[in-house]
């Protein structure tokens, strides 16, 4: 039953606010793009389209909306109008609200409000068409800590409700919102990131040349070495989870990060110069890429050679196979040389850092053994093509499951 001034639905009587549809006064009329949009949210309710790519998208302009309303005012894409500064108001009263209910201050549900739900919507549907998703959605970062972060934790848990309802595409890109709030307590712990088809044993300790100049260049002022070893740390922690200190631990990192240059500082460092977001997005691409490379146990190295050191009859051998002059070679065939070319084969197979090598038995009394960490010594350039060939044997019978007994002697006797 219906009147003019209201109706009855299921018992109760629905007031009707009484505006008229067909007249605006100037602050009231829609945008064109408020009007495109529900154009659009229209067409994909239409019968003849395809109900899975509807349902797909409303899944989807439903989690952006909430990762909006969760990071308002830096949801907001737009430039200030009468309608974003409602929603300014609409939110800010809805958080100010925590103390009297702090249900609805945690609340991604839209305003009530329509201007500012129309925002939320609009802001929602552009980063959903943008055609570089993962930047558009780079704003949307919640604060790391107090009651504004539980905003975030409500948006989190819908969005892995609602994964499986949502395109590759957009699993890939709110996994890089995930990515970076994964804090869990002090310390800088973190939670396994959600979707990740690596294993923290597939990354190697110190990262691979050829990945570094794809994904890593373009960062000044940050020493090569503390990114590649930064980079292997953080892709640990997205697979596993934990502290900084305990990833780099798992890739035996033995030195403190102050002394190795880990994560914090370089973080800091890209925060001040705008090329944090960039350097996420190129560990997002790296982490895609990773799975698909054949992966390594590089852990299963690093077990299988530790303490391991060139044997003297293969030291022997390799000299002799060598193409170098007989001085050379006879200067470079003493025990201190053989405990320096086992530390670089060590980092060859392992593809971590030779500074980082644990130290041979033998070599652990050498008042040199800073020396030999570097690697460095008389004939040690003619040795390198005859050492990598070694190190690729090692490797090769590591990963094949020889025992350590099996790879402590030459591969070739």
């Amino acid at each position: 039953m219906a009147s003019a001034s209201g109706q009855w639905s299921r018992g109760q009587f629905i007031a009707i606010c009484g505006a008229r549809l067909d007249r605006f006064i100037p602050q009231d009329a829609p945008s064109q793009q408020h009007i495109d949009l529900q154009a659009r949210i229209l067409a994909k309710l239409h019968p003849r389209y395809p109900a899975e790519q509807s349902a797909r998208y409303f899944t989807e302009l439903h989690l952006l909306s909430s990762l909006v309303i969760a990071t308002w005012p830096a949801g907001n894409l737009e430039p200030p109008d009468p309608t974003t500064m409602t929603t300014d108001r609409v939110l800010a009263e809805r958080r100010s609200g925590e103390e009297i209910s702090p249900a609805a201050f945690t609340s991604n549900a839209p305003p009530v409000e329509a201007r500012a739900c129309a925002a939320i919507l609009l802001n929602a549907d552009s980063i959903h068409s943008a055609p570089d998703r993962p930047t558009a959605m780079s704003p949307l970062m919640p604060p790391s800590g107090g009651r504004r972060a539980q905003l975030y934790n409500t948006w989190e848990f819908a969005f892995k409700t609602a994964r499986q309802d949502c395109s590759p595409e957009f699993q890939r890109a709110a996994a890089t919102i995930l990515t970076k709030y994964q804090h869990t307590g002090q310390k800088g712990r973190r939670r396994p990131h959600p979707q990740v088809d690596f294993r923290p044993h597939h990354v190697p300790a110190f990262l691979l040349d050829e990945w570094a100049v794809r994904y890593f260049t373009g960062f000044p002022g940050v020493a090569l070495d503390n990114l590649r070893r930064s980079v292997a740390v953080l892709l640990v922690q997205r697979a596993k989870g934990g502290s900084a200190p305990e990833a780099a631990q798992f890739l035996g990192i033995t030195q403190s990060g102050k002394n190795t240059g880990l994560v914090t500082g370089l973080t800091r460092h890209l925060r001040s110069l705008g090329l944090l977001d960039k350097f996420h997005s190129a560990i997002d691409s790296l982490a895609e890429e990773l799975p698909r490379t054949s992966p390594i146990n590089y852990r299963r190295r690093r077990e299988a050679m530790f303490d391991w050191t060139l044997p003297t009859d293969t030291w022997h051998d390799l000299l002799e196979r060598t193409s170098m002059p007989r001085a050379k070679r006879d200067i470079a065939n003493d025990d201190r040389k053989r405990m320096s070319c086992s530390i670089y084969v060590w980092a060859q197979v392992t593809k971590g850092e030779q500074r980082f090598a644990p130290c041979p038995p033998a070599a652990r009394s050498d008042p040199g053994r800073h020396y030999l960490t570097r690697g460095s010594s008389t004939g040690y350039a003619a040795l390198k093509h005859t050492l990598d060939t070694h190190a690729k044997h090692l490797s090769a019978a590591i990963d094949a499951g020889h025992s350590t007994g099996q790879i402590a002697h030459s591969l070739d006797n």
